[in-house]
């Protein structure tokens, strides 16, 4: 090759650098944008995605209210569906806010389809009954009806809570053998329900069955807020010193409704005293230990560690009031 052509390859040959230089440099270029988009985009999305909902719940027999296990729940027009286990419970999780309709099938059951709004982040826990199926015989043998009639109490919701039978009941002849016994010894004996006895006569109900063993010891001391903080997100009361000083302890302390009315509404639930009240100054007793009984107009989050529903007497004997 002659010398006058080296120049001309030269430069060929840094053009040819060049060119190879920019394609690399573009390419380069154009995974790292390609990366910081992708990157935006998940990141996005991940932004535009509200927390997802939780529904825990127990399907029931109307006749017995005995669990039924095998149900089948689905959950439309998603295509969640469950089977209730043997205790007649299931969950559904990762559901995002919307309205659905709750699909309950079990062979020798009627369906039922029940309408339900989830909101961002709900925790949602509530109890199905299911009716039995009518069966037919080939004979049918026809007897004249016997028709018995129970005694109401004349408090609607306490009748139809007591004619489901989830939960402990006490009527006004259950509480008249009671004399005048303060009502936290009335309830003492249910099981899973413990009552912390103040020094000052206060009896306080509470779950034995929440006990915040996920959480490290507890020492009461004055602003003991992060230490006490895991104990009050799983419900669990902790006194201040002062409280502690009246036998108030740390506890999963019970809602109590007096007449339909929240009397203690602080998170976690405060305790409230029973003893306020004695067995002859009360109509009726309701008390439910857990998600599973609640009844929905009493079923909250704040309700965990159970329900008692008071309803009082009046002066003239008849019971108070009811909605």
């Amino acid at each position: 090759m002659s010398r006058d052509h080296e120049p001309q390859d030269a430069a060929r040959g840094a053009t040819r650098r060049t060119i190879v230089g920019k394609r690399r440099r573009t390419r380069h270029s154009g995974v790292a944008l390609g990366l910081a988009s992708f990157a935006a985009i998940s990141s996005g999305l991940s932004a535009q995605t509200p927390p997802r909902a939780l529904l825990v719940g127990v399907v029931l027999d109307s006749a017995d209210t005995r669990p039924i296990d095998s149900a089948r729940v689905a959950l439309v027009p998603t295509r969640i569906v469950k089977m209730t286990d043997a205790s007649g419970e299931f969950r559904l999780t990762e559901i995002p806010p919307g309205q659905y309709v709750l699909q309950f099938r079990k062979f020798g059951y009627r369906g039922v389809n029940v309408p339900i709004t989830v909101a961002s982040a709900d925790t949602i826990e509530r109890r199905f009954i299911l009716g039995r199926t009518d069966v037919h015989f080939d004979a049918v043998s026809v007897v004249d009806p016997v028709v018995v009639t129970a005694k109401t109490s004349g408090i609607p919701s306490f009748d139809d809570n007591r004619r489901i039978g989830l939960g402990h009941f006490f009527s006004r002849v259950d509480l008249e053998k009671q004399g005048e016994r303060n009502m936290a010894d009335v309830l003492a004996g249910i099981p899973g329900l413990g009552i912390v006895n103040g020094r000052s006569g206060q009896g306080y109900v509470y779950s034995k069955r929440m006990t915040g063993s996920m959480c490290p010891p507890v020492r009461i001391i004055p602003n003991n807020d992060q230490q006490s903080g895991c104990l009050a997100g799983q419900g669990i009361y902790v006194p201040s010193v002062g409280e502690v000083a009246q036998g108030i302890q740390i506890a999963c302390y019970a809602q109590v409704y007096v007449d339909d009315v929240l009397m203690n509404r602080s998170r976690p639930t405060e305790p409230y005293n029973l003893n306020d009240f004695r067995a002859d100054q009360v109509e009726a007793v309701e008390y439910y230990a857990g998600a599973s009984q609640i009844p929905a107009k009493y079923s909250a989050l704040d309700s965990r560690c159970g329900v008692v529903v008071l309803w009082t007497r009046r002066s003239s004997g008849t019971p108070a009031p009811t909605p």
